[in-house]
């Protein structure tokens, strides 16, 4: 994915706005939770190594990527980084995290810039750069138009998005065992990782899955204040070595129902 820099962005440039109060989300992983209570979403607040490898370089130093589906792929692609770096033992076992994602109530008016990833999807990664111009125009003109399709959008804010805009937070069912609810998680967070491959609208690829934009998400939702304790409660969380367990669990679940639903395996 070809991300291009905001550096281009000048006062007669096209604003697009997300008006104070739109719901958005933001994925996340529940290590990053503490720093996230006290300063907030900050922008390259955390880089995972799947994005690094695969993204020429992140889009803005300013910007906070928000959306709908597509908050839980990036709550997974930040969770599947930190379980394959504890499977190889690249992090201790007081590191590892469950994906989660955060939901926010815009505290004032937000400009937005497209999210790139749904931008010029039908031309190849490598002619992109013959395309730059164009790009970098539909960076700008097309965010509302992004927003409303695929409800995924950049927020351009300086200092991020502060803490007290999240109003819950979602996260997986923590056990080592099958249950329904796991399911349901592992079902979202494959399904969410398929959404951005689909050149379909959001709440069409919801209609398929069969729910609609007010009826998804993970299994386990807690607001801002009881979080911490809240997942402290779980023996994964307070026994370090059933958690590294667990993450590992869940990763090779949904690894395996990716697998079989035709997403690569990075």
């Amino acid at each position: 994915m070809l991300l291009a820099s905001v550096h281009f962005l000048g006062e007669d440039c096209v604003m697009n706005i997300l008006n104070k109060g739109t719901l958005v989300r933001h994925g996340t992983i529940s290590s990053l939770l503490p720093r996230i209570l006290k300063d907030g979403i900050r922008p390259r607040g955390f880089l995972h190594k799947i994005r690094e490898t695969s993204e020429e370089k992140p889009y803005s130093d300013a910007g906070i990527y928000v959306g709908g589906l597509v908050a839980y792929y990036a709550s997974y692609l930040s969770f599947t980084d930190v379980a394959k770096q504890l499977t190889h033992c690249k992090v201790s076992l007081g590191e590892g995290a469950v994906p989660v994602v955060l939901q926010i109530e815009l505290g004032e008016d937000c400009q937005i810039v497209s999210d790139e990833d749904f931008i010029m999807r039908d031309v190849p990664q490598e002619k992109l750069d013959q395309h730059r111009a164009e790009f970098q125009r539909r960076i700008i003109d097309d965010a509302m138009d992004i927003w409303r399709r695929y409800k995924s959008a950049v927020v351009i804010r300086e200092g991020g998005i502060p803490a007290s805009w999240i109003k819950r937070i979602e996260f997986p069912e923590i056990k080592l065992i099958p249950s329904p609810k796991a399911d349901q998680d592992v079902s979202l967070l494959s399904f969410s990782c398929l959404f951005p491959l689909m050149d379909i609208e959001e709440s069409i690829a919801l209609q398929n899955f069969g729910v609609n934009d007010e009826c998804f998400g993970l299994s386990n939702s807690t607001t801002l204040g009881k979080v911490i304790s809240k997942l402290s409660q779980f023996s994964a969380f307070t026994d370090v070595r059933k958690r590294a367990s667990w993450i590992n669990y869940f990763h090779r679940r949904v690894g395996a129902n990716l697998s079989a639903n035709g997403v690569p395996q990075n």
